[in-house]
Parts: structure tokens; C-alpha cells; sequence
């Protein structure tokens, strides 16, 4: 009897052991997962504590498992890459060999750092430096079929400054200097791409209102502004009702004289002769008068015309409103400091009409990153301004469908302001959205162009 309840004690210690160590094993696997989460949101305070409470946890409770050595190399990857301190990285790196001298880092997690501190931890672990001094075992081979040994050769890491630990190589994206100490010293070592290019596939959006200037005149397209029409006016002498040719400007036409010239304001029954109409308001004055001339010939005593053509046109606007355009955006650029860049944007629109630049811009503009980041991938934000010489030209529909149209014109001299907003794939490649304001002036216009598309830097 007694021997039967002394099995039965020692059985249910085991089971209460065998629970206790499934719950110190779960647990700890947790605590990996939560450190690794916090390690990849760039909290590594909370990734350095998790894994520590892991190694605690497993030291209070005697346990040995291979959950203890992940944690371990999880720890080796914070403190190597996340921390910068390379002496602690190998301290648990060598701690994970000693107790499983196959294990492997996660390719995920690994970089050319990293890798160098793990390979420093097998070497050392070989050359005796585990509790014991006894040689762990040769490493699993790597994956081109080389022992890990005889593909990485041993190398001594130097000595780590005081207060601080040796800065990393790592990769940075444009605008941004990693440095691991977070002392902002000058000498850090760096991978700061200062070089970059962007294009850009834009849709513009231009503001079109009456009175803006067209790029070309009317004669150019083959367009006839002018037509003849009979009107029945009161001789002045007789009182009788006459038959007269006068000429008009037609109001279907996309072009619009400007205001020294005749308009399409039509007053035929007050017997008002074109050119002392009243002038347009909408289409500025070029102080070069014109319109038809009333003349008599005296053979015949019959009105003459003769048409001085307008010297200016603007461009009807039936509805003010935006008008589109397809453009392409091109910018190189420069990161002169960590956080400000000069770039020559381009500017090329698909479609425009006549002029010096009509469908161009060419400038100047800085930029201002101002979004922090201590990685190659993410979202930086940055703010930009320049000014630029050319044109943005848009083309106003027409009353008539049929008939051709001007474009309107801009510029020469324009101003510009936007975001880029950057999905940064790899420290060389990323995506951009670019969304700018355009004023131009003398010849005033506003313009928004909404784009997106591809960033190389170098």
C-alpha cells in the first residue's frame, strides 16, 4: 500500500512539473512573439525587455528548451542590430551556441551586421568560450554545402567606445543619416543615398475664367472670326428704312478680340457702326486700336469695309471652371544636408498649344524632409517649394465643338509648393505622391497637379 502511494505521489509531481514546464515553454514562446513585433515597430526597448523576461522566466523555473535559445538569438539580432552594441549581441549569440551549437539565425531577421556578430559567437564558441571551456560542436553547413567556418573566417570585432557602442552600417533612405550611438556625431558611419531621381505621371488641374490671353490667333487655325450681315437701319436724311452690309464678330468663336477692339456686343438696330461700340471688359486692352472701318465710296455712294484685324485675342470661357491635362514630372535631386535637398524639377505636358516653353516648366526647388526614420523602408514626408520659367497651358471646350480653340496661356514666371509622400520599398527604390500647387504669373494662373510614381536613389 505504501508503495502504491508513493508511485502515485511521484507520478502527480511529474504531471504537475510536466504543466508547469508546457506553461514556462508557452509563455516564453509569447514573449518571443511580442518582442519580435516590438523589434519590427522600431520599439526595441520593449523588444530588449520581452526577451529578457523570456531568459528569466526560463533561468527561475530550470528551463532548457529550444524556446530559451530563440530567445537568445533573438536578443543576439536587438542588441546587434536594433541597440548597436555588438559586444552584447555576441554575448547572447555565444550563450545560444553554447546551449544549441546548430542553431541558425532567421534569415528574416538577419543582415550583413548581424551575420558578422553570429559568425564572431561561432568561432568563439569553438575556440573554447563556452561555460567549461569545453569546444562547442562544428556548425550545421551553410547553404552552399561549406561548413559555416571554412565559408566565414574567424574576425576580431574591436573594442566598443566608453558610453556608447560601435555605429552600424545600416541602411538609410534618402534625407535620413542612421546613427545607432544617438550622439548625431558627424563621423557615423553612414549608407545615406544623397542622389535621388522621382517621375511622375501628373494630372493637372487648371482654373479657367474669361479674359485670360490665347496662345495663338484665330488666322493660325484656319478660323474666320468675322461675318457680314445685312441690317435694316433709318437713313438719318430721309427717314426711310435702308438695307445696310455691316460686319460683326461672331460670338460662336473660341476667340475673343481684346478691348480696343470691336466685340460681339451687337447693337445693329440703334444704328451704332462697329467700332464705336461699346468695348469688351473681359479681354484686357493692348492700346493698339482695331476693328472695321466704316469708309464711303464716292462712286458709288456705298458703305466700304475694310477689317483691321485685333492685334490680342483672349479665350471665350463659356463656364469658368477646371480644365485637365495629362503631364510627366521629372525630378533630380541632391540631399545636400540629412534633411534638405535641391532638386531641377521638369515639367512636360502632353498636350498644349503655341509659345516659347508652351508645354513646359524648368526650375528650382528645395525640400524639407521632416518625417524621422531610423530604417531603409517606410514612410518619409517631406515639404517642397521652388519657383520655375515656362508655361502650363489649358484649353478651354468651345461653344462650338465643331470650330477649333486657343489654349490659354501662363506665366512666364511661376511659384510652386507640395508634399511627397514616400513608401520607401528599399533603400534604392520606393514610391512617391506628389501633390502640387502651381501659381503662374504675369499671365496668372492656378494650377494642382496630382501625381504619383517611382523614386531611385543612389
Amino acid at each position: 500500500m505504501k508503495k502504491l502511494l508513493a508511485v502515485g505521489a511521484i507520478t502527480s509531481l511529474l504531471a504537475i512539473a510536466n504543466l508547469a514546464s508546457a506553461q514556462v515553454e508557452t509563455q516564453i514562446t509569447d514573449l518571443n512573439a511580442e518582442a519580435l513585433d516590438a523589434y519590427q515597430n522600431l520599439d526595441i526597448d520593449t523588444a530588449t525587455a520581452k526577451l529578457q523576461d523570456a531568459i528569466g522566466l526560463a533561468e527561475q523555473n530550470g528551463y532548457v528548451g529550444p524556446e530559451v535559445v530563440q530567445s537568445y538569438m533573438n536578443l543576439g539580432v536587438v542588441y546587434a542590430a536594433g541597440v548597436g552594441d555588438l559586444d552584447q549581441g555576441l554575448a547572447a549569440f555565444l550563450n545560444a551556441i553554447c546551449m544549441q551549437p546548430d542553431a541558425q539565425l532567421d534569415p528574416l531577421l538577419s543582415t550583413p551586421d548581424v551575420q558578422q556578430v553570429f559568425m564572431q559567437a561561432q568561432a568563439d564558441a569553438q575556440a573554447g568560450a563556452c561555460p567549461g571551456g569545453v569546444p562547442a560542436a562544428a556548425p550545421a553547413p551553410g547553404p552552399t554545402g561549406y561548413p559555416a567556418q571554412q565559408q566565414y573566417p574567424q574576425q576580431q570585432y574591436p573594442q566598443q567606445p566608453m558610453g556608447g557602442s560601435q555605429a552600424l552600417d545600416n541602411e538609410c533612405p534618402p534625407g535620413i543619416k542612421c546613427d545607432p550611438t544617438g550622439e548625431g556625431g558627424d563621423d557615423s558611419p553612414t549608407d545615406f543615398a544623397r542622389w535621388f531621381i522621382n517621375a511622375q505621371v501628373v494630372m493637372g488641374m487648371a482654373l479657367v475664367q474669361s479674359g485670360m490671353e490665347a496662345d495663338s490667333r484665330p488666322e493660325d487655325a484656319g478660323e474666320e472670326i468675322f461675318i457680314r450681315e445685312l441690317v435694316t437701319v433709318t437713313d438719318p436724311v430721309t427717314g426711310m428704312e435702308v438695307q445696310e452690309e455691316r460686319i460683326f464678330f461672331d460670338d460662336r468663336s473660341a476667340w475673343v478680340p481684346d478691348a480696343d477692339s470691336f466685340d460681339d456686343f451687337e447693337q445693329a438696330d440703334l444704328d451704332i457702326p462697329r467700332g464705336v461700340t461699346p468695348v469688351s471688359t473681359k479681354c484686357a486692352a493692348d492700346g493698339q486700336e482695331s476693328g472695321p472701318l466704316t469708309l464711303i465710296d464716292l462712286s458709288t455712294n456705298q458703305f466700304q469695309f475694310d477689317t483691321d484685324q485685333p492685334s490680342r485675342y483672349c479665350v471665350r470661357v463659356e463656364t469658368p471652371g477646371v480644365v485637365t491635362a495629362l503631364a510627366l514630372r521629372l525630378n533630380p535631386g541632391y540631399w545636400i544636408t540629412d534633411t534638405f535637398a535641391l532638386s531641377l524639377p521638369f515639367r512636360l505636358q502632353f498636350d498644349a498649344g503655341q509659345g516659347t516653353l508652351s508645354n513646359m516648366l524648368i526650375g528650382l526647388r528645395g525640400e524639407l524632409m521632416f518625417s524621422k526614420m531610423e530604417e531603409a523602408t517606410g514612410f518619409p514626408i517631406s515639404w517642397f517649394f521652388g519657383v520655375t520659367y515656362g508655361q502650363i497651358q489649358a484649353k478651354p471646350p468651345p461653344k462650338d465643338p465643331a470650330r477649333p480653340a486657343p489654349y490659354v496661356i501662363s506665366g512666364p514666371f511661376g511659384g510652386h509648393t507640395g508634399f511627397n509622400f514616400r513608401f520607401r520599398i528599399h533603400r534604392n527604390f520606393g514610391l512617391v505622391l506628389g501633390p502640387e500647387l502651381d501659381v503662374q504669373f504675369p499671365d496668372f494662373l492656378i494650377n494642382v497637379d496630382v501625381g504619383g510614381g517611382l523614386e531611385a536613389a543612389f
